[in-house]
């Protein structure tokens, strides 16, 4: 079995997001398992805010970081290892594309993420795979235009490499999605089944988005590629005691709300069990990034939530 693995993405901050924090996981448990960990990503300085967190450092700092700069980014490099891009500076000319792509952006979500990053990530994980000999690529999103990276790389290298597709969230389907108009969902769509078509392994966060997969594209054979890897929490991260005397009584919520999620069956569930309840010892907790439009949902049931930023590893 080859041991080398490419992992691709374009959300790899600094550890305290939620997307890049399911990649950080597969980069630690691949080293753990003796694979070579290579990592291309839209973000600077990218080992040097690792070593900020002492524990992560020592759990993914054998990896090797490959940082591809988008448009309106200082294009550094960060990597204990022989792999070094130099810097360079950003024009007036890319600071008005950027402005009208972000713009743009907000209608054809994910598209135009391709032009401001893909091609040049593409010519690196090129390099990259044949300098290193790499065998395995695993491409992990939203945004979902960095599977668009792996669909080149696969029809280009064909069999020479095990393409393997990580989706974080829905694509055509997302609730985030739904600004778009029509052609341009349906062409999200055809996008999508031919990442489902030509993947070699296909892995879902949830059930529900690998059964409303399955669902869109009855077309195509996913059965045999397919699995589950929820999002949880790491044993390595939590060995603690539990105090057992407590007698607080608390619900958390860890994540993020935004955008259409903001009208959240949740919350008027919550409303709805203060209003038939009379439960004054029973707190909810929202840790992570929400919305104003979130927060202010909130208002009729303040006292009972208490809404936490996000956190450190």
């Amino acid at each position: 079995m080859d041991k080398k693995v490419l992992l691709i993405t374009n959300n790899f901050p600094p550890p305290v997001n939620g997307g890049s924090m399911r990649v950080y996981k597969f980069a630690k448990y691949l080293l753990r398992h003796g694979y070579d960990v290579y990592v291309l990503c839209n973000a600077h300085n990218v080992l040097e805010e690792i070593k900020k967190d002492t524990k992560l450092f020592s759990e993914i700092g054998e990896a090797k970081y490959i940082s591809v700069p988008s448009i309106g980014r200082t294009k550094n490099s960060s990597t204990n290892k022989a792999i070094n891009n130099s810097n360079s500076s950003v024009g007036f000319v890319s600071k008005i594309k950027k402005f009208i792509l972000n713009t743009l952006e907000k209608w054809t979500v994910p598209d135009l993420m391709r032009y401001r990053w893909n091609n040049k990530a593409l010519k690196e994980a090129k390099k990259i795979i044949e300098q290193y000999n790499i065998k395995n690529v695993v491409t992990s999103s939203p945004p979902h235009s960095t599977q668009l990276i792996g669909l080149s790389l696969k029809r280009e290298f064909k069999e020479k490499i095990n393409w393997i597709v990580d989706f974080r969230d829905l694509w055509h389907m997302s609730p985030d999605f739904q600004i778009g108009n029509k052609k341009l969902k349906f062409y999200n769509a055809f996008l999508e089944s031919r990442v489902l078509k030509f993947a070699d392994k296909v892995i879902f966060v949830s059930d529900s988005i690998k059964q409303e997969t399955i669902k869109s594209f009855q077309n195509i054979k996913l059965k045999d590629k397919i699995i589950t890897i929820t999002n949880g929490f790491d044993h390595d991260d939590y060995k603690i005691k539990l105090n057992q005397q407590t007698t607080e009584k608390c619900f958390s919520y860890l994540g993020s709300i935004s955008g259409p999620r903001s009208n959240n069956k949740l919350l008027k569930g919550i409303e709805s069990f203060f209003s038939k309840n009379k439960y004054n010892d029973v707190k909810f907790k929202f840790v992570g990034d929400f919305s104003l439009d979130f927060k202010e949902s909130i208002k009729n049931i303040k006292s009972y939530i208490t809404i936490i930023d996000s956190v450190k590893h």
